[in-house]
């Protein structure tokens, strides 16, 4: 998905069009309903963002590791290749 259609922006709006469907048809639904709605919603985008958060932790992890790679081969770290005749 494009960065600008997310899980959490679909499931969004798909819960807003069922209350408005239902409150179009004449059929509003009841504060019980509504509040049932709105926690599965919540759990939905709730569970969806910890998921976003451990992959762009994960990203930036490997990120660090790779410049902290970068850092000892410019130290003269093993792989360095400082010690090389010229």
């Amino acid at each position: 998905m494009s960065k600008f259609a997310s899980r959490k922006l679909i499931a969004t709006i798909i819960a807003v069009a069922l209350v408005a469907a239902a409150d179009l048809m004449g059929a509003p639904m009841d504060p019980s309903t509504l509040a049932a709605i709105q926690a599965m919603l919540l759990g939905l985008v709730g569970a969806q963002g910890v998921v976003d958060t451990a992959a762009a932790w994960k990203a930036g992890t490997a990120v660090a590791d790779t410049v902290q790679a970068v850092r000892g081969l410019g130290n003269g770290g093993p792989e360095s290749d400082t010690g090389s005749a010229m």
